[in-house]
């Protein structure tokens, strides 16, 4: 916006190290999708008791939506910045990223019975951990892939549908985030 290249170039460098960091130490078993790790309520900065990590498991074990949704969503804007920058390979790059990152996020968390996105199981790759489909638990994470642009118009109105849905999502005063 402010037309700055000094200041989008440092930026840049910043936002790959802060990528790469990611893919670099969220990703135990390499397979393209990270985890959260450490202690994963810091990390991601969501509430305390999130039910699939106080219900199933720790969130270390699995491959995480919104994680995996951000992500995407960094890698395009670097691709964006790489373009404005004239690293015209890098964006290339970030794009194809970005898109490897989509492909396996709608391979692998896309649920086409329930029409909605979840965590799976990293060893795995499927909605049960402990118990059968027991990681297919709709909360809000799983609306991330229209934010990051992951899902296709098909998939996109099935969202919308369940998110405006009264008896799920929609309120009298907008969506909760609890």
């Amino acid at each position: 916006i402010a037309r700055d290249k000094k200041f989008l170039s440092e930026a840049y460098q910043s936002g790959n190290r802060f990528y790469e960091y990611w893919r670099k130490n969220r990703d135990e078993d390499k397979d393209g999708l990270c985890e959260w790790g450490a202690h994963a309520v810091l990390e991601s900065v969501r509430d305390g008791k999130v039910a699939i990590w106080d219900q199933v498991g720790w969130p270390s074990e699995f491959e995480a939506l919104d994680l995996n949704c951000m992500l995407v969503q960094e890698a395009n804007s670097l691709a964006a910045m790489a373009q404005e920058l004239g690293f015209s390979q890098e964006a290339g790059r970030w794009k194809k990223d970005a898109e490897d990152r989509k492909e396996k996020i709608n391979a692998f968390m896309w649920d086409e019975n329930s029409g909605f996105c979840y965590n799976v199981d990293k060893k795995n790759h499927t909605l049960s951990f402990k118990k059968d489909q027991d990681l297919k638990r709709q909360e809000i994470i799983g609306f991330l892939p229209l934010w990051a642009k992951i899902a296709d118009s098909r998939q996109a109105a099935l969202l919308i549908k369940t998110l405006t849905d009264t008896s799920k999502f929609w309120r009298k005063f907008g969506v909760p985030t609890l």
